[in-house]
């Protein structure tokens, strides 16, 4: 296949940046809902009691789930707000060269950093995921365990989470997703920046310009998905932030019903003594 110039390639962006924040939005409130559920399963399963130590640590962890998934919406929020900002100020004259190449450097900046806090949060929400399973499901009732030392344990022959549903969903995960994206982080914190090209164009027929942002270039490099979508199209900062976080609320939907299965098959306490009735 003849490869097409890079100037050249069409644009891979969301089409309606609304529906696509309405989309996420109902995810993480359903997400949040389903962990209120699993709260009352804990108990039920693993705890037995209405009131304990143990429930209150679990609360904490659950919590703190709903805060980072809280968190990533704030801050996808915020994105899509600069990104209004700096194309009114743009729209303003768009013939003023000087004014747009500053507005579009500083929106640009601004974007990628949003986006930088936006893979922050997605990490640390794997993390307390990972704190969420050693907790409920290790037998030991501790909670500190990272993402990388979960999946460790997943490979152990004699771990907790041997012959479980859950051990293959954490592997398929971290395969597919996980891991590509917690090295993304390291080297974002630890070595250097990544950002995308951006560019303004206008439109003389219509006296109108649009600033246009492309995703981080190692972001996309690193994800095979993008990657190969990148070989024929230029993928927008919109679409590759919007992929991500769908792609971790997916990866947390799946888990989350690991956790609730594996609480199932091991629970440390009888159903006839189940504290709460629970309709799904």
């Amino acid at each position: 296949m003849k490869k097409i110039e890079n100037k050249k390639l069409p644009k891979r962006d969301i089409t309606d940046v609304n529906i696509s924040f309405e989309e996420i939005r109902k995810e993480i409130n359903q997400i949040s809902s389903r962990m209120t559920e699993l709260g009352l399963e804990f108990i039920n399963k693993m705890d037995g009691n209405l009131i304990s130590d143990k429930n209150k640590r679990f609360m904490t962890i659950r919590n703190s789930i709903q805060y980072r998934l809280n968190s990533i919406l704030f801050h996808y929020t915020q994105l899509l707000d600069i990104q209004i900002r700096f194309q009114e100020r743009i729209d303003e004259d768009p013939y003023d060269i000087e004014k747009c190449v500053k507005w579009m450097v500083l929106g640009g900046e601004q974007q990628y950093a949003l986006f930088d806090s936006i893979i922050f949060h997605i990490v640390s929400l794997f993390d307390y995921l990972a704190c969420l399973i050693n907790y409920s499901c290790s037998g030991k009732f501790e909670s500190k365990l990272k993402w990388n030392s979960i999946i460790k344990t997943s490979f152990d022959q004699n771990s907790f989470l041997l012959n479980s549903e859950l051990k293959t969903i954490l592997q398929k995960w971290n395969n597919e997703f996980v891991d590509t994206l917690y090295n993304h982080r390291s080297d974002l914190i630890h070595y250097n920046m990544d950002l995308g090209n951006t560019s303004y164009i206008i439109d003389i027929m219509k006296g109108k310009a649009l600033l246009e942002i492309e995703a981080p270039y190692r972001f996309v490099k690193g994800f095979r998905e993008l990657k190969k979508l990148s070989q024929e199209n230029k993928i927008m900062i919109n679409y590759s932030i919007d992929w991500a976080i769908k792609k971790s609320l997916s990866a947390t939907k799946e888990i989350i019903k690991g956790v609730s299965t594996f609480m199932d098959v091991n629970r440390k306490v009888p159903k006839e003594r189940d504290v709460f009735i629970i309709k799904k």
